[in-house]
């Protein structure tokens, strides 16, 4: 037992000798410790010194969405079983927002494709809007070539070109490192002249001040990089954030990451400014489709109503035909009302029936219906919402294919509307045809008290 406790105090005794000299070990050795934190802490500073800032700028906007279940109950149906669960349509203006057509026009509208940069003592300087001196154009250049020259201006307005680079298709071009093309920058001014174009290995290249050039102090050094469009496009899309606001509000939220605050500001109103003038594009294809419609049967109206008053023009004219009695009058009154209501109920049945074959039609299995008026306004608002959803499901194919697992979802639903409206269209044109048979009864008992009346009355009822 004694030896037991020996052994434990002689293990103790040599732990802490062991401990203690290993930090007086350590304390000889200080010098070792503060230069390796020295060099760290140097690392750290050069690193976050050379290392250009980078902005966060976001922007909010609400989407109109109209009544609850804008795409339809058929779509509601379906919500189960698809794709379409929670606000599916902020969901599609969300993918509207951020297609790759949406970000190349953007890309294109900003000349995003073109990237300057100023020599800076740790990093270079991104230029853009009121601190960019100018604009450089490289005149027909494929759209995903790669080009960059190094302009160098002198105080005087005299610059040089230099450096320069160029690659399509996954060629690059052989160019002399040290061929230099000089020129001159025109200031802008009430009486400036064009900018002259300059040939240079890279194409045809102007170089333009912009309203925010000044002439430098001393001599600066600016980089000019071009991108391919579409691989901008690809660039700004991964710098680009779309999101909810909250998943019960119909709210989109954009936000994006860059190096200089205003360009991130142009290229959020130049996203939404896009997708505006896109949703008006999608109205106006509607309404013109409807009024290339309506036109058609307008001159179809019309054409019938001017035969309509030549024969009963000319039948007056060779009857000679006197002022009928107040009898005839009020039955004449009667069944001047009862044809008119005739003639409308026959025009809605001439639309309903054309709404039909072009619902039946393979043909137009992907465009928008007619939005016309009916009598039946539950048959109105399926074409509205039937529409809107074709208009989304286009937009989408336009951006992706058919193939999108999101468009086969939305042709399902699109094609369970589709035979819904056929169905309502169908019951309505019954409905139609019964009225008119109720009316065609009515006029035949008014036309029989008009019999008793000269001839004359019973054809221009008759032709009324």
């Amino acid at each position: 037992m004694e030896n037991n406790l020996i052994n434990n105090f002689n293990r103790q005794s040599e732990e802490e000798f062991n401990i203690r000299d290993f930090l007086f070990l350590c304390l000889a050795k200080w010098r070792w410790f503060v230069l390796s934190l020295f060099i760290c802490l140097s690392l750290a500073i050069y690193k976050v010194s050379t290392t250009h800032p980078t902005y966060s700028r976001y922007t909010d906007i609400l989407i109109k969405t109209g009544e609850q279940g804008n795409m339809g109950e058929q779509m509601e149906k379906f919500a189960a079983m698809s794709a379409f669960r929670g606000n599916t349509t902020v969901y599609n203006e969300i993918y509207a927002l951020q297609s790759p057509s949406n970000i190349y026009e953007v890309v294109n509208r900003l000349n995003l494709d073109m990237n300057y940069e100023r020599e800076g003592l740790l990093y270079n300087q991104v230029l853009y809007g009121s601190n960019l001196p100018i604009k450089a154009t490289i005149v027909d250049i494929p759209d995903n070539a790669y080009a960059s020259f190094k302009l160098t201006i002198n105080p005087d307005g005299n610059y040089s070109i230099n450096e320069f680079n160029y690659a399509y298709g996954g060629d690059k071009r052989e160019i002399d490192p040290d061929q230099t093309i000089k020129g001159s920058i025109a200031e802008y001014r009430s009486n400036a002249q064009s900018t002259d174009t300059l040939n240079t290995p890279i194409g045809r290249l102007t170089i333009e001040a912009t309203p925010y050039y000044t002439a430098p102090e001393e001599t600066q050094i600016i980089y000019v990089t071009r991108i391919g469009l579409y691989s901008s496009a690809n660039i700004y899309a991964g710098k680009l954030s779309f999101s909810l606001k909250d998943k019960e509000a119909d709210i989109i939220s954009i936000s994006m990451v860059d190096r200089s605050t205003k360009r991130a500001e142009d290229v959020l109103n130049a996203v939404i400014e896009v997708y505006n003038e896109r949703w008006i594009a999608d109205k106006n294809q509607l309404a013109e489709h409807t009024s290339v419609f309506i036109n058609e049967r307008l001159e179809d109206i019309a054409m019938e109503l001017e035969n309509v008053d030549s024969i009963i023009s000319t039948y007056k004219s060779r009857n000679l035909l006197p002022d009928l009695s107040s009898t005839t009058a009020m039955y004449m009154s009667q069944n001047q009302k009862i044809s008119n209501q005739i003639i409308e109920l026959n025009n809605e049945l001439s639309i309903s029936n054309f709404i039909l074959d072009y619902l039946s039609d393979n043909k137009t299995k992907n465009q928008i219906l007619p939005s016309l008026q009916l009598s039946s306004t539950g048959l109105n608002s399926q074409i509205e919402k039937y529409n809107q959803a074709m208009l989304q499901r286009n937009n989408i194919v336009i951006n992706s294919s058919e193939n999108n697992p999101l468009v086969k979802d939305m042709d399902i639903s699109l094609a369970a509307m589709r035979e819904g409206i056929i169905g309502s269209v169908t019951n309505l044109i019954r409905t139609l045809k019964t009225q008119i048979a109720t009316f065609e009864r009515e006029r035949t008992s008014t036309n029989e008290q008009l019999a008793k009346n000269p001839t004359q009355s019973m054809f221009l009822v008759s032709e009324g």
